[in-house]
């Protein structure tokens, strides 16, 4: 039997001298309902199909082609090894052993001068957002804000660098504290290494999000 002779009406839509390929290509044509056949033209496989179902054939095949293209993620940014976590956490250790608990009674000084304060915050004493960060109610407190600090920390100045770093995580450290007194008025007092070392859990979901949505 002679082989049936190709239509000249046909048209290639594809062409590929790969064959898993070229079968990806011809089962998206058979899923659309697309007639088609695979020709061997100048060494490649080609896909053919009716002049009529060119554009259809085409559409289907640049959305098989986009769906399946590989995603390509942006690298990590990772300037090496960072002292930053093990500072902050050998600075919260030393200043426990300065001021001591608060749940100590009396507390020290230190607590009545640093704590967040929201009524002394909104009266002008902003530097206790700052020093409300070096203060611990007790020593489990401080124990779990260092393993934050060594973990979270660490991470934030590998990634952005022991200045960078560290003066975001100050700065929306004490910006958190800031808003707290604000939100909650006079009245309420906080301590602790908290605010910051969620600030630097903050960053480091904020550097993945830009990572991700800057690449593409």
């Amino acid at each position: 039997m002679e082989p049936e002779a190709p239509d000249a009406s046909d048209v290639a839509v594809r062409a590929t001298d790969n064959i898993p390929r070229a079968g990806d290509w011809a089962l998206v044509l058979h899923s659309a309902g697309i007639d088609h056949r695979v020709d061997i033209r100048d060494g490649a496989l080609a896909l053919m199909v009716a002049a009529e179902d060119g554009p259809t054939a085409l559409a289907a095949l640049d959305a098989f082609d986009t769906e399946s293209r590989p995603v390509i993620e942006a690298p990590m940014p990772d300037l090496g090894p960072s002292p930053l976590g093990f500072a902050c956490a050998a600075l919260l250790v030393i200043m426990f052993r300065l001021t001591g608990p608060g749940e100590a009674r009396p507390p020290s000084t230190w607590f009545d001068v640093g704590s967040a304060a929201s009524s002394a915050i909104l009266d002008g004493e902003i530097w206790r957002s700052v020093t409300a960060l070096m203060l611990h109610g007790d020593l489990m407190h401080l124990v779990g804000n260092v393993v934050a600090s060594l973990l979270f920390v660490s991470a934030v100045g590998r990634w952005l660098g022991v200045g960078l770093g560290g003066a975001l995580i100050l700065a929306s450290a004490a910006a958190g504290n800031i808003l707290t007194a604000w939100s909650y008025g006079p009245g309420h007092v906080s301590i602790g290494a908290s605010t910051a070392t969620f600030a630097a859990l903050g960053l480091l979901a904020g550097v993945q999000v830009v990572r991700r949505f800057g690449h593409a």
